[in-house]
């Protein structure tokens, strides 16, 4: 008979950790990597037409935007394009599937290692040639294509030090970390 004062028979303990599921294999959801990035094109896109839109409708309301430097108002510009698209992008799907976005899901779990930095100026070099590849298959296959043609980015007539700075910040600092993030 058993040490507990019940007649029952005692079960044998019960194992504490049980066998994790396994995944199958050929799970993978091979739509996500094209409506992923349509998804964030989308969310760019439009985060552009809605400020260019309040934008519009504050000069129609007689809001003088004269007085305003053309470098603070460009860099204002793409700070809020960025911050929108980034509530599009992440914010809307977390409000309709009440889903949180992880910071490992955005590539933001570690610092980049010194592998990483490492690998910096290779990818470099790689990039160059696959540009300057695409560059010249452009030039040859694309009769409007001009290469020599200058890039608007918003910040053509830059006089004082400070405008300086908002150009490099908009350009250097604030558009790739926006892009990388939301990418």
């Amino acid at each position: 008979m058993s040490a507990n004062s019940s007649d029952k028979p005692t079960k044998p303990d019960a194992p504490k950790f049980a066998p994790a599921k396994q995944k199958k294999r050929g799970t993978y959801k091979w739509w996500l990597i094209f409506s992923l990035p349509a998804w964030v094109l989308f969310g760019f896109l439009f985060a552009q037409v809605v400020l260019a839109a309040i934008l519009g409708a504050l000069v129609q309301f007689g809001v003088p935007f004269d007085g305003i430097n053309e470098s603070v108002l460009n860099t204002t510009f793409a700070a809020c394009v960025y911050l929108l698209s980034f509530a599009i992008v992440v914010g809307l799907p977390w409000i309709i599937k009440k889903r949180r976005t992880t910071t490992q899901e955005l590539g933001l779990q570690r610092l980049p290692s010194w592998m990483d930095i490492g690998l910096a100026p290779a990818a470099l070099i790689v990039y160059l040639l696959a540009s300057g590849i695409a560059i010249y298959l452009a030039i040859q296959f694309l009769p409007g294509f001009n290469a020599a043609e200058p890039q608007e980015v918003g910040f053509d007539n830059l006089n004082r030090q400070y405008e300086y700075l908002l150009a490099f910040a908009t350009l250097v600092i604030i558009a790739p970390i926006a892009e990388e993030v939301l990418f």
